[in-house]
């Protein structure tokens, strides 16, 4: 994982909102790394150890492994606004940081 200000993103600008984004990256990434162990641990109860290459199908296929994917995509997305030319406003990421509030309470449904 990278760490905030690493080469992976070249500094387009040092603002705290580019900075905060970053750690909102870091802390997905974790988070999402957490979540799948869990749930890998889970699927391996139920059917057996899965090697590393099986885990990646999983991952991309199977309704288990589903729900993890809005985060992937958000972080893509995160990964998406670092590299590009424009600078990280503070909006941008005060939005992102809402967005990662919302995706972790719980609803009605669950």
């Amino acid at each position: 994982m990278d760490s905030p200000g690493s080469n992976l993103y070249p500094a387009n600008n040092d603002s705290p909102a580019r900075e905060k984004l970053l750690s909102l990256r870091l802390a997905l990434l974790r988070l999402h790394k957490t979540l799948l162990n869990m749930e890998r641990r889970e699927y391996e109860r139920e059917h057996g150890y899965v090697n590393t290459g099986e885990l990646f199908r999983l991952v991309i296929d199977h309704a288990q492994f589903a729900w993890l994917h809005n985060i992937s995509e958000f972080v893509v997305r995160i990964d998406e606004t670092l590299a590009a030319k424009e600078p990280v406003t503070p909006e941008y990421t005060s939005g992102a940081i809402a967005l990662a509030r919302k995706m972790f309470v719980p609803t009605e449904s669950g």
